[in-house]
């Protein structure tokens, strides 16, 4: 269980850092749409990231909570 935390918890830094990556790009765009359609894209997978990390972990909790009262 020790190891699933901090693979979740690394997922969810690295999804943090992709969207504050696609704020720095939407902040420093200058008005380019591309550069802005880009920067929404990277927030849009940064946040996406989150959900499945947060989908994961619930998932590895309810399947080991299954797992240890079936004994």
């Amino acid at each position: 269980m020790n190891v699933t935390n901090w693979i979740l918890g690394f997922i969810a830094i690295v999804a943090t850092l992709v969207i504050i990556y696609g704020g720095v790009q939407y902040l420093t765009s200058g008005g380019n749409e591309d550069t802005v359609a880009n920067a929404k894209k990277t927030i849009s997978y940064g946040i996406i990231g989150i959900v499945i990390s947060g989908l994961a972990y619930a998932m590895v909790i309810v399947v080991s909570t299954v797992i240890l009262t079936s004994k």
